[in-house]
């Protein structure tokens, strides 16, 4: 049975090519970044590797990454031993209780803590562009967002105790491992070079961190929620 196009269907084809017409020109506009990146800021440093989707003039990102998460110490000299005040700064950074033992009857006070973290990170963030509306311009400039990040958390401490009268030191080390979960506000600037084929990402972030552990450490990387620089390094390609 043959259709024949009527005189109606004719007079309704431009209406179809105007609706149709701006998602077959969003996807033409589909861009779509790969890009290895770097935080790094206050003895903080691990390298992830990001997926960055164009969706208009917005995009989504999904990193995964790892390394070394930053690290603490507190002191205590001998001098502010007997000082309450110094006591309390040092002992809320300690998050591992081992059992110390006795030199001469002696108890030795807690002198050093010194905290290392390393972990294993996922983000998944959106970002707005503000000046993408141009095809070509896609996923490039200045732009702003939000990132909600996981990371698996292992903290590793070592506790230094002196004994005063015998003038000796006794260290141990522990480990705790935890998640801790953040959200991140950032505003960035991404620039493409070599026929918009290579792109080059820096990006200011402050992360607010919340560690799901029962001992937190005050003076670590997670408590201060401190600024951040990120920096990456891609290829852009049409999606």
């Amino acid at each position: 049975m043959k259709s024949k196009l009527t005189f109606r269907s004719i007079l309704f084809l431009p209406f179809v090519c105007f609706i149709s017409s701006p998602v077959i020109a969003q996807r033409s506009c589909d861009r779509q970044v790969f890009r290895a990146e770097t935080n790094t800021w206050l003895h903080k440093n691990f390298l992830s590797f990001a997926y960055e989707r164009g969706i208009g003039i917005s995009s989504v990102t999904v990193a995964v990454g790892g390394g070394w998460l930053g690290s603490s110490e507190e002191y205590l000299p001998l001098d502010k031993a007997d000082s309450q005040i110094d006591k309390i700064d040092i002992h809320n950074s300690q998050t591992i209780f081992p059992k110390v033992p006795k030199v001469n009857q002696e108890h030795p006070y807690l002198e050093r803590v010194k905290t290392v973290y390393r972990g294993a990170l996922m983000r998944v963030g959106y970002s707005y562009y503000f000046n993408s509306r141009n095809c070509a311009r896609r996923l490039t400039g200045l732009y702003t967002g939000i990132d909600l990040l996981v990371i698996k958390t292992y903290e590793e401490q070592t506790l230094t105790y002196h004994y005063r009268k015998a003038k000796l030191s006794y260290s141990v080390t522990g480990e705790n491992k935890f998640w801790t979960g953040g959200v991140a506000l950032y505003l960035g600037y991404q620039k493409s070079f070599l026929k918009d084929m290579l792109v080059v990402n820096g990006r200011l972030q402050h992360p607010f961190y919340m560690p799901f552990s029962d001992e937190v450490n005050v003076s670590s990387p997670f408590a201060g929620n401190r600024w951040e620089v990120n920096i990456g390094v891609g290829l852009r390609i049409k999606g």
